[in-house]
């Protein structure tokens, strides 16, 4: 009787962590900063996101902050947790990516 309440235990154990760990996700975004400090999201990204990550995540220095130049633009970026994931050195623009953790 008691390896039977022992096995269930465990399984009951086992079935919480997999469901817990199943449901968080992890979603990539991606931004191109460009030498202006102009910062570009893909498109239609603001109609998908919802309301809270929306004003969350996507910023943009350059219009709310008035910063034009890149390197404060991506140290801005850096601050709010975007890391620089692409360097294009002929036009010397850099992607950003930023990981959303995510409960479904």
């Amino acid at each position: 009787m008691e390896n039977v309440k022992r096995s269930s235990l465990i399984y009951i154990l086992l079935f919480l962590f997999i469901s817990s760990f199943a449901q968080t996700k992890e979603i990539s975004l991606f931004s191109q900063v460009w030498p202006d400090g102009y910062l570009y999201y893909p498109k239609n990204l603001e109609k998908i996101l919802p309301d809270s990550i929306k004003t969350a995540v996507l910023i943009n220095p350059r219009n709310d902050y008035n910063m034009k130049n890149i390197d404060d633009v991506i140290l801005f970026m850096g601050a709010h947790g975007w890391r620089i994931c692409s360097f294009d050195n002929k036009s010397n623009y850099r992607s950003k990516s930023e990981e959303i953790g995510r409960t479904i």
